[in-house]
């Protein structure tokens, strides 16, 4: 499978961008040969790799060109219009490389917020105007972990974007890597110069909500021990007791969820976040979740979504297109649990954003989204969401 788009701005000059797919890694270094022979030399790659692609060779093969690196493995790769898997995907871009700066961590247990704390840091000191777009290798992090890491050393809202890397549910290996690193624990981060690359998203669900408001009455960063003072996995069940676990290969306790009945958390400020179930702890009967949740949060359940959402969800993004005009990439980010409850559903909302803008498109099936709600600008940690980033060179 192969396919190749490219757009060239009549007005910009500051950054061309094009898209391809790959499903070999000897065909990933065809068409960069074949690119740069046709005088487009780009500078950057966001990329996204099935786990089973070879993100080593993927590594050698963008170094031997000189092109800087970012991306994570995948639970699927979107290129344009059509959703993948097992392949490679990425976004190349001959942005100056003075309008961009590529770090890498690695993480101590699953201590992602020190992490968060130093990229926001470095984000600060390298630009007036950041913006950050990240990705998480590791199992089981603590995505809201991140996004706080970061907003706790900015004395102001500015565009996140990314998720976490993912492995199509396996739970084994989940990588970010860049043109020097290849981590499968730490984050992998585009720091970009706002000033000069603008980045206009948002992020949506589509999921309606059911039943009555519950309240998450013991919990640990993204563990939910209990809920209304019962232990959270009975109740979950009494909600969906037909749901199918899988036993993970390296523990008789812990059962995978794929994210099909996220809980919708009403927090006081207005905003809604979605989180969804992730791993089963049969020992503790708890829930342990892709994202953190605060003790006192009140939720309630998300069913199967209804045939509706894929509408809904491409007129929201169809309403940003309003406020974007012409971009020059788009990079979609959007849950595996979504992939999985949408079933054929899916493909169509995949085509359907790129038909938006028609402008080269890449993205893939993530454990968790980064990113704006509607016109809001601040950005968060979701699950089971559609999120969305738009780039455009000034």
């Amino acid at each position: 499978m192969s396919q190749v788009t490219e757009t060239l701005s009549k007005q910009k000059t500051i950054m061309r961008s094009k898209s391809i797919s790959a499903s070999t890694p000897e065909m990933l270094r065809s068409f960069l040969n074949e690119t740069i022979k046709n005088d487009f030399h780009p500078t950057l790659a966001i990329t996204f790799s099935d786990p089973e692609f070879g993100i080593d060779d993927t590594i050698e093969i963008f170094k031997s060109h000189d092109i800087q690196l970012i991306g994570c493995s995948t639970s699927g790769e979107i290129c344009n219009d059509e959703l993948n898997e097992e392949t490679f995907s990425a976004l190349l871009l001959d942005l100056n490389p003075t309008s961009f700066k590529i770090i890498s961590f690695e993480a101590e247990g699953n201590d992602y917020s020190t992490q968060g704390r130093e990229l926001g840091k470095i984000a600060n000191e390298t630009f007036d105007n950041p913006g950050i777009i990240v990705y998480s290798g590791g199992i089981g992090v603590d995505g809201e972990s991140i996004v706080k890491g970061i907003k706790s050393t900015m004395e102001r809202e500015i565009p996140i974007h990314g998720g976490q890397g993912a492995d199509h549910f396996r739970y084994q290996k989940v990588s970010t890597y860049t043109h020097e690193s290849n981590n499968d624990n730490g984050l992998s981060a585009l720091i970009l110069d706002t000033d000069k690359v603008r980045m206009m998203g948002k992020t949506f669900s589509g999921w309606n909500d059911l039943g009555k408001i519950h309240t998450i009455t013991k919990s640990e960063a993204n563990i939910i021990y209990e809920i209304d003072g019962k232990p959270a996995l009975d109740l979950f069940n009494s909600y969906f007791p037909s749901i199918e676990y899988k036993q993970q290969d390296d523990s008789e306790k812990l059962f995978t969820i794929p994210g099909i009945y996220p809980l919708k958390i009403l927090r006081d400020d207005d905003v809604v976040i979605i989180r969804s179930g992730m791993i089963y702890d049969f020992e503790n009967k708890a829930l342990i979740l892709a994202g953190g949740v605060q003790q006192g949060d009140q939720f309630k359940f998300c069913p199967t979504p209804s045939f509706d959402v894929v509408d809904t969800t491409l007129n929201q993004f169809s309403e940003l297109a309003k406020d974007t005009g012409e971009v020059d990439a788009v990079i979609i980010n959007s849950c595996a649990g979504r992939h999985f409850a949408f079933g054929p559903m899916f493909e169509d909302e995949v085509e359907g954003l790129y038909n938006i803008w028609k402008k080269p498109t890449v993205g893939y099936m993530a454990y968790g989204e980064i990113g704006n709600i509607g016109q809001n600008s601040i950005c968060e940690f979701h699950n089971v969401s559609c999120s969305l980033v738009t780039l455009t060179g000034k």
